[in-house]
């Protein structure tokens, strides 16, 4: 659902980490899932002003899932209301990171967004981020690394630090999410320090069997399903679109490699 040309930013997608300093920076195919489209949405523009979140691919899919769903033609308020549900739990799945409070807060601006994204506005989920963050940054202070660990949100093509500031970054679980990839490639090349390496971990299309069947005997075998649906929901690289993406930066190569069911992608500035 949720094509590779869609907003992006570095904020959910990739975990800047200063090894010297110890700072870190902390296409969807199925358009009957509903809630995870407008998820993305909720998670991804995390950079973006309110007045620049125009999702103006939300009424097209919203459209197509009307005439497609084969329950509904119309989104009741039922729906509205077990959609928003589900948008929290996957928001805080753990139930540690928002109150009580916050929730009668996120609950009618996510109602909201049923209305707004018609009209291809996703203004309202500007607080909803702004809370996520301020909830982020608590959980740091009571964990006693407020002072070492710092957030900082931007977009992965356009990062907002100076040439060779970084001894590696890592990006864990966001490089399909990216909406230029090589340029993203580029400036990660460019805040690296000379000799420093990305690791940018993700899961790909073509995992091999052995891999799976190695986590199926530690995890078992319906977590691994679980896993193995989501990769219909995430338009997720092959690992030869991962070397052609590493081949066409400024790295020029990358090595492919697993850890589990996760592939990793490392790069190096020589």
């Amino acid at each position: 659902m949720h094509s590779k040309g869609s907003e992006n930013t570095l904020g959910n997608i990739a975990n800047n980490y200063r090894i010297s300093k110890g700072k870190w920076r902390p296409r969807h195919r199925f358009i009957a899932f509903l809630p995870l489209v407008i998820l993305l949405f909720v998670v991804i523009p995390l950079d973006i002003a309110a007045k620049d979140l125009t999702c103006n691919r939300l009424p097209m899919l919203m459209e197509a899932f009307h005439e497609n769903h084969y329950a509904t033609k119309s989104m009741t308020p039922q729906i509205k209301a077990q959609a928003v549900e589900q948008m929290i739990k996957r928001l805080d799945p753990s139930k540690t990171l928002l109150y009580e409070s916050d929730l009668q807060t996120i609950k009618p601006l996510l109602l909201e967004l049923f209305v707004s994204v018609e009209k291809g506005n996703c203004a309202s989920l500007q607080p909803v981020y702004t809370l996520l963050v301020a909830r982020a940054r608590e959980i740091l202070a009571a964990a006693g690394v407020g002072e070492q660990i710092e957030l900082v949100t931007a977009n992965a093509s356009h990062l907002p630090f100076p040439d060779g500031a970084f001894d590696a970054v890592i990006s864990s679980g966001s490089l399909h999410h990216w909406k230029a990839p090589v340029a993203s490639l580029n400036e990660i090349y460019r805040v690296l320090k000379p000799g420093g390496q990305a690791l940018l971990y993700d899961l790909v299309r073509d995992t091999p069997k052995a891999e799976w069947q190695k986590t199926s005997d530690i995890l078992g075998r319906w977590r691994v399903l679980f896993m193995w649906l989501h990769g219909f929901e995430e338009p997720f690289y092959r690992t030869d679109e991962l070397r052609q993406l590493a081949e066409g930066s400024l790295f020029a190569t990358g090595e492919v490699g697993f850890l589990g069911l996760v592939c990793r992608l490392a790069l190096r500035k020589m």
